[in-house]
């Protein structure tokens, strides 16, 4: 698989971006921040898309971290080329997740591939593909793509859920098992076999108890229902009594309220007669009591409405002006109010220099500005130059170690030894030969020229040897020479590198003054037109703490109090000339009558009231006496209460009739009961006997499946430890790479979790270095990549893997990641140029 290019409408931080991506590896350098992990993140995305969660941790929630920070369209498209054919995904993420694959060489819409692309193109699943395809920093395990990474690693693709099914099977398994019986406590159908057990012999003991009570409570119903019936005849009896103390109460009543219709004639007529008394024949008329009415509600109306009126709360604001301003010149203060205020806020968010800082910084300008004169090589000339010159130093290097390698010159002395020794064999021969022949003693004398011949070469070979001796110390100088003069030419252009770094800070520097003395310069032009703006605005005596706005708003309310004063004296002087004259009608009438308009009304309503009610007394008792035929002699009679009495005999026996009878129906209740409790004695006998029986059948069932996850768990390690050898040898491969047996023995389980060895004991590889576990995690990636993928390459993603690695690791790490993006398409993500 390869990719092509791709375009990011709104994915966390990134917003309508556009990258094309190269063949073999593709280096992306970007500033912290900028949004590489998003990045890829949303190839992931494009492939796999965002799963739903509800958890609140941005890191636990995908979709919820990579929301667009911008807003707009949450999603993009990405160009891709597999099996020879070319595709564009198109994926956005809402309530609605939206997919669409094209085939970009006819632009009509593909099925050769579902929603799941991810998992159809690798065969892997989301969490597995972040296990192997893409390179984080130091991760070294994540074990929700183990399944996934398993399957694919055992050749299973056509169905992930070869391996799943062990898992899902000793799920089902272990789930079965826990039905006939938990592992801890209680619970399954074996402990609830045992309680309906428990149940069903309760149920035989209670039938049991049912029957021989059955038999006690008979007898006590029989009693029971003979007091019963001798009770209700009392109750008649008592019944009957109640009924005539009715009656004589009823008479009774009758002459208790024919007594009180004659009461009522009399006082009714009593009262009529003392307030006919009360006037002594002069009555005041209604128009009259209307019209004194009326003058004490309008009095009272007055008053309140001269109270309502409050002068106190605006006199102050009244006192502040001698003469009260127009609206329009009160509506031009308050423009200049808030323009005031709109002065005083740039004042207040304005950070500025003091006066001897800005005087610094003026300096400080001026002496950047004459550094900034000198010109200076940029970065990318200073990265070749430095390259170039870090290349002929090694070079320089390799010569001196070369030349060195040979050694020291040797002195030759095989010729010059040759001929001393033959002279000095040649002389003792000559003096041997003396004592034979005389004559012979002549050949020491050629022994003696050959002895002259080995110094004259002897003298030769020194002087060559030293010749040599002096050539190659020359030499030597002269290449130590050359390669500190390359080592110093590479230190002098990483010096010009952080002058040149230096000489950006100083850049940003100067901006950095000129906009605090451009702000110093803007503040002290804002407090001059300030200070003109506070003569203007003095009329609004502001005070502390106060905007002007507020003062204005405080200074218009104080305005408009002031002519609201005005206006409500004028109604108060108005209300009181109105008081006078009302007062006068009332006056005028108190001094007539002698009493009020109310006590008069009342008075003369009375009279007619009473006169009313004694004609309609009168008219009442009429009709009781013909209603009841009756006359003033019935007053004479008399009559008892006997109700109370004959009530409660009534209520007793009703009360023991009710209690008998609940008690016999209570009696009858128990014995239904009790006969249902001994009916069900077969039943509950025959029941216990089957429950016996499933009980002994689920204990089996429990122990059966018991054994069967134990071997399922067994075949399962089995099936995982096929693809563990290969995995091993690229892992041990890669670590070889980096020296990793300096720490120790490294090794890998089935589970792909990685430990290693030291000092005799196993260790985890979480307590080693950030730089070690990056570079275990980079061996795992690669062993993995090698081991999931032996046909179809995919693309690699590895985002800044190498910043925990030190220098050598580091050079070591590039070199396999340039050996790798032979084989694979690779994008590599960094943010400094210095890990390139």
């Amino acid at each position: 698989m390869k990719l092509i290019s791709c375009h990011v409408s709104g994915f966390g931080t990134l917003s309508n971006f556009d990258y094309s991506f190269e063949d073999g590896l593709s280096v992306l350098v970007r500033e912290n921040g900028w949004g590489k992990t998003t990045f890829a993140a949303f190839v992931k995305a494009m492939l796999y898309g965002l799963p739903r969660s509800t958890k609140q941790k941005l890191d636990e929630n995908e979709r919820k971290k990579y929301t667009p920070w911008r807003g707009g369209i949450f999603g993009g498209e990405l160009v891709f080329s597999v099996g020879g054919k070319e595709y564009r995904v198109e994926r956005t993420f809402g309530e609605t997740d939206t997919f669409h694959l094209y085939d970009t060489k006819t632009e009509r819409e593909s099925f050769d591939f579902s929603e799941n692309l991810g998992d159809e193109l690798f065969g892997i699943n989301a969490a597995a593909y972040e296990r192997s395809t893409f390179f984080p920093q130091y991760e070294l395990t994540k074990s929700d793509a183990q399944t996934s990474v398993t399957a694919k690693l055992n050749g299973l693709i056509s169905a992930e859920s070869d391996i799943n099914a062990y898992d899902h099977a000793i799920v089902l398994l272990d789930a079965a098992r826990k039905r006939y019986k938990l592992d801890r406590g209680t619970g399954g159908k074996i402990d609830e076999l045992n309680e309906r057990k428990n149940e069903l012999r309760r149920k035989k003991q209670d039938a049991e108890t049912a029957s021989e009570r059955l038999n006690q409570l008979s007898e006590r119903a029989e009693n029971g229902k003979k007091v019963c019936e001798e009770t209700r005849l009392a109750l008649e009896r008592a019944e009957k009594e109640y009924g005539d103390a009715v009656t004589e109460k009823s008479n009774l009543d009758r002459l208790n309220h024919y007594r009180h219709l004659v009461e009522q004639i009399s006082a009714k007529q009593s009262a009529f007669l003392a307030e006919e008394a009360f006037f002594g024949g002069k009555l005041p008329t209604e128009e009259e009591i209307a019209a004194f009415r009326e003058a004490e509600e309008t009095v009272t109306r007055l008053e309140g409405e001269k109270n309502a009126v409050d002068l106190s709360s605006l006199e102050g604001d009244a006192e502040r002006f001698e003469q009260i301003p127009t609206e329009e010149e009160s509506g031009e203060l308050r423009e200049c109010a808030v323009y005031a205020d709109g002065l005083c806020r740039r004042l207040e968010q304005m950070t500025v220099l003091g006066k001897e800082e800005y005087t610094a910084s003026l300096k400080e300008k001026a002496t950047l500005e004459e550094a900034a004169k000198e010109q200076l090589p940029s970065y990318e000339e200073i990265e070749e130059r430095r390259r170039i010159a870090e290349e002929e130093s090694r070079q320089a290097q390799e010569e001196r170690n070369t030349f060195l390698s040979r050694g020291v010159p040797v002195k030759k002395i095989g010729r010059s030894v040759w001929l001393i020794g033959s002279g000095i064999a040649t002389i003792l021969l000559g003096a041997g030969l003396f004592f034979v022949l005389p004559y012979l003693a002549a050949i020491s004398l050629v022994g003696v020229a050959l002895i002259i011949l080995g110094a004259a070469y002897a003298v030769g070979e020194k002087k060559a040897y030293l010749r040599d001796c002096e050539d190659y110390e020359e030499e030597e100088e002269r290449l130590t020479s050359v390669a500190a003069s390359k080592e110093k030419a590479v230190s002098d252009l990483w010096e010009l590198f952080a002058q040149r770094r230096r000489r950006d800070e100083d850049a940003r520097r100067k901006e950095y003054l000129e906009r605090e003395i451009e702000r110093y310069e803007q503040f002290n032009a804002f407090l001059g037109e300030l200070k003109e703006y506070e003569t203007i605005l003095a009329p609004l005596s502001l005070k502390r703490g106060e905007s002007f706005v507020q003062a204005w708003s405080r200074y218009e309310q104080s305005r408009r109090n002031a002519v609201e004063y005005s206006a409500r004296k004028r109604t108060k002087e108005e209300l009181e000339e109105k008081i006078r004259t009302e007062r006068g009608k009332i006056a005028l009438f108190a001094e007539t009558f002698h009493t009020t308009a109310e006590d008069a009304k009342n008075r003369l309503a009375r009279h007619a009231f009473y006169r009313s009610e004694w004609e309609k007394a009168k008219e009442t008792k009429k009709a009781f006496e013909a209603e009841h035929a009756l006359d003033e002699r019935f007053l004479e009679r008399v009559f008892t209460d006997r109700t109370q009495e004959t009530d409660e005999k009534r209520r007793y026996y009703r009360e023991k009739v009710r209690a008998y009878e609940e008690e016999y129906g209570k009696i009858c209740r128990n014995m239904e009961s009790l006969t249902e409790q001994a009916c069900v004695l077969p039943d509950v006998e025959a029941e216990l006997a089957a429950v016996e029986e499933e009980s002994v059948e689920a204990s089996h069932n429990h122990q059966v499946l018991a054994w069967t996850k134990k071997y399922m768990e067994e075949a399962k390690g089995n099936l995982s430890a096929r693809y563990l050898d290969k995995l091993k040898e690229g892992f041990s491969s890669c670590l070889s790479l980096f020296g990793g047996e300096k720490l120790g023995k490294f090794t890998m389980d089935i589970d792909q979790s990685v430990k290693f060895r030291a000092e005799g004991q196993t260790q985890k590889a979480e307590s080693l270095s950030k730089g070690w576990k990056s570079v275990l995690a980079l061996s795992v990636r690669f062993a993995f990549v090698e081991a999931l993928f032996p046909d179809e390459k995919p693309f690699l993603i590895l985002d800044d893997p190498f910043a925990d690695l030190d220098e050598e690791n580091f050079r070591v790490a590039r070199d396999l990641l340039e050996r790798m993006s032979e084989r694979y398409q690779i994008l590599y993500l960094i943010c400094h140029e210095s890990r390139k």
